[in-house]
């Protein structure tokens, strides 16, 4: 057993149709419930499903003698996915296990359409239901999933969590306001009395200083926790750390104080851990990965402004957004952002009833808040690193930000800090951002309208956690060797190759200058690259029905020698001498091939770019191996044509030469097309042409040398 499915392997499930039976009562993550003592985090198991609320990150299956009944948090943490025909359904909280589970079972396909938005995104899918996969959904967070065990059926309810109903000028918003106010407060409090493993973000934003206000009210002792604020020169992090310090000054507290925090970390001793355990919870759906290097063995819990522009004015990245991102990394993305905007609006219309003016507000909702927090916060609790999120609430969230009277979208926020602690409003906002005085002042008259019914905390100073021995154990590895690695991966030919039998070298290319340009985050932009390699690789098992082990899509390339004893500058100058060029078209409208397999991993392999789409695609590849088997799947009866031909090539003064390549035999489907020698070059290639059906599977075998003593040369070729 690897040591992901050790440690992690429980937090994960398939739930198969024909396996029913199986399935028990358990949760999946951790829930936030109200008891008589207070607000409580169960984990691991739930005493009665009549305490089920919508706070936490979880998935929840109950089974009863008849049913399977699936509930997740209110925000959809985990992710609902599946697998459903008109005899069997599959369902996992984990897209990467389903795809790894069904990819042996059903056949599946690449969902283009998704991949090209995906690839235009900043910090997470575009897509609100769709996935990498044609054949698998998510399930929106808003439904609640009923299996009737005998008869193999399955339901979904929807769930009105009465979302921004609630005008903040009313008796019944300031009761629920007042509600989430103590709810957090309370959950705080209990949170310190069993340890001393909190800590609190603080920037110079708005949405950490709203949970700011929340610690304020709760009498903790400010050193006897963390408030944690990052001091570098990355992303906005100076200008965060001043305003944080001016606020520490003025609270008379100590800023990243971590004398009291005991992770007492036990680290993963196998590099595919750290990657499993944010790609079984993020992989085709977020962009920042967060790799985790161990698991804590005491719970640590963080207090984040996360999602905090749902309560607030903010500046929302719509399709115009995107399509614009598109085009700045290849045009041919762009039909496909625009194609996923309208899709998503579609969808909201059918779940809410919404306009287009609601539409960047609550896809916002429906795509960052799951995918990118949501997430964020499930890899944390895996590694138990509690992410508490008060600003993505579910009773907050019933709340509309501005009222009839007021028309401000910042009123909401203005009138938490106004109600529970105003003084935090004499404090500058990072980028010079602040709030209008004319909405402070209306802010005061609706609490001055509803009052506050102020509830006598005592002061908790006192340390909590008994001191705790440090277990010694190695690590392993540290985050920056992850980095490497993974870079190194994607730089890789067999890598690239693979990503590029779809898309175009432009992509590729555009995200490989961000690893060595960007400095924040310089990976993001690389990880819709891996998602769509993963789920290449899977597509194509789940079409052969391999029996045998899965290509190691993360290091096959590494066990490829690559010409270790060539000098690099050289090996740049003389392998054009001895490279085949192969291209591979299906003439026809809107026909192209699907490469199933390539026998050279280090081969070059682009998409052809240069014929229209009216004409048909194809494939160029490039390989220097003197051999190579090639598997390919015909999409779209037509003509297949297959060029022979050497590299492109000019001198210093741009003048083309030729570049001889003596190809020694061709093969197809078995068919020995020729089997002699036949020197050709760039301009005087071989040229194959044969009638092909949709779907047809067609092997090609093909051997070269390089212009040799053997060669048949005429001056006149």
């Amino acid at each position: 057993m690897s040591e992901f499915e050790e440690l992690f392997g429980e937090e994960f499930f398939i739930l198969d149709s024909e396996n029913l039976n199986s399935i028990k009562t358990k949760l999946y993550g951790y829930m936030i419930i109200e008891k008589e003592e207070g607000y409580n985090i169960v984990r691991d198991n739930l005493d009665n499903p009549s305490d089920l609320t919508p706070d936490g990150t979880y998935v929840y299956i109950n089974k009863t003698d008849d049913n399977i009944f699936i509930h997740q948090d209110f925000n959809g943490c985990y992710g609902l996915y599946i697998y459903k025909n008109d005899k069997y359904f599959c369902i996992s909280n984990s897209f990467l296990k389903l795809v790894n589970y069904l990819k042996h079972k059903v056949k599946l396909s690449l969902n283009i359409k998704i991949a090209k938005s995906y690839l235009s995104s900043t910090l997470c899918t575009l897509s609100y239901k769709e996935t990498l996969i044609n054949e698998i959904k998510l399930i929106p967070r808003n439904k609640y999933i009923k299996i009737d065990i005998k008869k193999e059926t399955i339901d979904f309810s929807p769930i009105d969590y009465e979302e921004n109903t609630l005008d903040l000028d009313s008796p019944e918003a300031m009761e629920i306001l007042d509600k989430w106010f103590y709810k957090w407060i309370n959950l705080f409090r209990q949170i310190k009395l069993e340890t001393d493993n909190l800590s609190f973000d603080l920037t110079g934003g708005y949405d950490s200083r709203l949970n700011f206000a929340l610690l304020l009210s709760s009498k903790i002792d400010l050193n006897k926790i963390m408030i944690r604020s990052i001091d570098n020169d990355l992303h906005t992090h100076a200008a965060d750390f001043e305003i944080a310090s001016e606020i520490a000054n003025y609270y008379d507290f100590k800023l990243n104080n971590q004398e009291n925090i005991v992770k007492n970390p036990q680290y993963f001793q196998d590099i595919a851990t750290s990657l499993n355990v944010s790609y079984y919870v993020k992989l085709g759906f977020h962009n920042q990965m967060h790799y985790q290097n161990a698991k804590n063995t005491n719970p640590t819990y963080r207090v984040t402004g996360a999602g905090g522009g749902m309560l607030r004015g903010y500046e929302a990245a719509d399709d115009e957004f995107y399509s614009q991102r598109s085009q700045n990394i290849s045009g041919e993305l762009t039909n496909s952002v625009e194609e996923v905007f309208k899709d998503n609006f579609k969808e909201y219309v059918k779940e809410y009833d919404i306009s287009e003016d609601e539409f960047p507000y609550v896809n916002y909702r429906e795509t960052r808040r799951t995918n990118h927090f949501g997430k964020q916060s499930t890899v944390s609790y895996l590694t138990n690193n509690i992410l508490l999120n008060p600003l993505i609430d579910s009773d907050i969230a019933k709340l509309k930000r501005s009222t009839e009277d007021w028309r401000d979208n910042d009123l909401l926020i203005t009138l938490i800090f106004v109600r529970y602690c105003p003084k935090l409003l004499d404090f500058k906002f990072q980028d010079g951002k602040g709030i209008d005085i004319n909405t402070v002042e209306y802010a005061k008259y609706l609490n001055e309208s509803y009052p506050l019914k102020i509830k006598n905390l005592e002061l908790i100073s006192e340390k909590t956690s008994e001191d705790i021995e440090i277990q010694e154990n190695k690590k392993y590895f540290n985050l920056n060797e992850i980095n490497k690695y993974l870079k190194n991966i994607f730089l890789t030919k067999s890598f690239r190759n693979t990503f590029q039998t779809y898309f175009s070298p432009r992509i590729y290319d555009w995200a490989a200058l961000k690893i060595t340009t960007k400095k924040y985050f310089p990976l993001q932009y690389t990880y819709p690259i891996f998602s769509i390699v993963k789920m290449i690789n899977d597509v194509t098992i789940s079409n052969k029905n391999y029996d045998n082990e899965e290509i190691g899509w993360l290091n096959r390339h590494l066990e490829v020698p690559d010409y270790p004893d060539l000098d690099l500058k050289a090996k740049k100058y003389l392998l054009k001498y001895i490279s085949a060029r192969i291209d591979i078209q299906n003439y026809g409208k809107n026909n192209s091939i699907e490469l199933l397999e390539c026998s050279d991993l280090n081969a070059f392999i682009r998409t052809i770019s240069w014929i229209p789409v009216s004409k048909g695609g194809g494939i160029v590849i490039r390989s220097d191996n003197s051999k190579i088997t090639l598997l390919v799947k015909v999409i779209n009866s037509g003509k297949l044509k297959i060029v022979l031909r050497s590299r492109f090539s000019r001198d210093k003064n741009k003048i083309k030469f030729p570049i001889y390549i003596d190809y020694t035999k061709l093969t197809v489907n078995d068919k020995v097309i020729f089997d002699e020698n036949k020197l050709l070059w760039h301009d005087k290639p071989y040229i194959h042409k044969q009638d092909v059906n949709d779907g047809e599977i067609i092997k090609i075998d093909i051997e070269w040398l390089p212009f040799n003593m053997n060669s048949d040369f005429s001056p006149y070729q």
